[in-house]
């Protein structure tokens, strides 16, 4: 997975918008991602443009991380370089222009400790050689409500997204920062409100995925998330209607593993904790009392936490068994109030962990 950023240089022309055209995917997929997308225009006037993070977004704690598009001559502009300010007078730090005798268009990032889990602002500034501030309407740029706390992605399917949410009042976390219903938003509020300090729980749910989409879109999610330090993960009723095999008691190697259920959660689990994140997974509702394939699933589950040492695994089986009132009627996604049920629960996880 690759997770630098590249360059690419053309033919300098003018226009107000522009297209993004994929003419090819990693393993002939048939859809394509793309974290983020910088377009620098020639470089005339000093400039800079803080580019992450931007405002009311959050990154994991504990160090504030910031990245700023700047526009500087190294032989008009000898030892000119970007001031970084956070929270006024709170910290600063100077990055000084190189001197390669060039027109310097480049990232220039600075790494900021010891913040409070708080809500901040970034100020960038473009500075001479003494250290004073250039003035212009190019050469300053500032973000705010940057908040410093823990980042989840939640992964899954149409259960994850929301759909059957019929309680509107709490599709929205009080942050504004999670929306458009389900559990999501309504954790961020638990955990912020535990916690004392901020949350985000962003939903990559998509209705009707099974567990092998997941795992080969979950590169895509993780390039999109790298501040992600948790993730939440939900899959099986979509490939219990499509008859996957578990893959329960078997490992890798053995007959039966490859391509089961077992096997692709266990890729997503890989490629999360080889960012040094964390993998949660629930167990699967069932819409019927007693369905064998969905206590199949979560017995696979249970030999995951085992094989993964994960400690946090909410039993949404059991919970709708007991609270039938909080399965919508098409018999298949909570409604308004499991959804509530559902953000108790992974807070009672996270929080006994």
């Amino acid at each position: 997975m690759t997770q630098q950023k590249k360059t690419i240089l053309f033919t300098p022309t003018t226009g107000q918008f522009v297209k993004l055209v994929a003419l090819s995917e990693v393993n002939n997929n048939s859809w394509t991602s793309i974290a983020e997308l910088n377009i620098l225009g020639e470089c005339i006037e000093p400039f800079v443009q803080i580019i992450n993070p931007q405002t009311n977004n959050l990154q994991q704690s504990p160090n504030l991380e910031i990245t700023a598009d700047v526009c500087l001559n190294s032989e008009s502009h000898t030892d000119w370089g970007v001031k970084f300010v956070v929270d006024g007078e709170v910290a600063e730090q100077t990055i000084t222009l190189p001197t390669d005798g060039i027109i310097y268009v480049d990232t220039f990032k600075a790494i900021f400790t010891g913040l409070s889990w708080d809500n901040h602002i970034i100020e960038a500034f473009i500075v001479d050689d003494q250290g004073i501030v250039i003035s212009g309407e190019t050469t300053y740029d500032i973000v705010s409500d940057v908040e410093l706390g823990d980042y989840y992605v939640a992964l899954g399917d149409s259960i994850t997204n929301g759909i059957g949410d019929d309680y509107h009042n709490d599709d929205i976390s009080q942050d504004e920062r999670n929306f458009d219903g389900g559990y999501t938003p309504i954790l961020n509020d638990l955990l912020t409100t535990e916690k004392n300090y901020p949350h985000t729980i962003i939903n990559e749910g998509l209705p009707g995925e099974q567990t092998h989409e997941g795992a080969s879109r979950l590169s895509g999610v993780i390039e999109q998330h790298l501040n992600a330090k948790y993730y939440l993960i939900q899959y099986g009723t979509n490939d219990r209607l499509n008859n996957l095999p578990s893959g329960l008691g078997k490992l890798s190697g053995d007959a039966g593993y490859a391509n089961s259920y077992k096997d692709f959660m266990q890729q997503m689990i890989d490629l999360i904790t080889d960012t040094g994140a964390n993998a949660y997974i629930a167990k699967i509702p069932s819409q019927y009392p007693l369905r064998t394939e969905h206590e199949e699933y979560n017995l696979v589950i249970d030999e995951l936490l085992v094989l993964n040492s994960i400690s946090v695994s909410p039993d949404f089986y059991t919970y709708f068994q007991q609270h039938p009132e909080g399965m919508s009627a098409d018999g298949f996604h909570p409604n308004g109030l499991g959804y509530q049920g559902m953000a108790g629960l992974w807070l009672e996880e996270i929080v006994n962990l």
